[in-house]
């Protein structure tokens, strides 16, 4: 009896491992600076792609990371936004099964600024009655 508890005991423990849920997601983080180096917060982080409906957004924290987790395996593109800075936009960024895709570090350069000035008037109504 006790030679045939031991092998039993083997396989419940085996198929138990093999229930264990299996891991089906991966994570993307990266660094976003201002063109100096030094690090940006608040700046928006939008990623896209077939495997997700709709986007996920991270915003960078006080150290400028940024941290998207639990992604679906796949390729995904990547804006990062803010209304001072040029947009940036990368394509084909990675994500594989329960590892961390990293885009380093981000630097943003400003935007040039635009501006239209408009200049608007009318003519003055000539008075025919006077001749001044």
């Amino acid at each position: 009896m006790r030679s045939m508890t031991l092998p039993i005991l083997l396989g419940v423990l085996l198929s138990a491992t093999a229930a264990w849920p299996q891991e089906v997601t991966g994570n993307l983080d990266g660094t976003i600076l201002y063109a100096e180096g030094f690090p940006m917060a608040g700046i928006r982080v939008v990623v896209s792609g077939a495997n997700l409906q709709g986007t996920r957004e991270a915003t960078t924290d006080e150290r400028g990371r940024f941290f998207l987790l639990a992604l679906p395996v796949g390729s995904y593109a990547v804006k990062i936004q803010h209304a001072d800075f040029q947009e940036v936009a990368l394509q084909d960024i990675s994500v594989r099964l329960g590892k961390t895709a990293s885009l380093g570090e981000i630097r943003l350069e400003l935007k040039a600024l635009e501006y239209n000035i408009v200049v608007s008037g009318e003519r003055p109504v000539i008075d025919v009655t006077s001749t001044s």
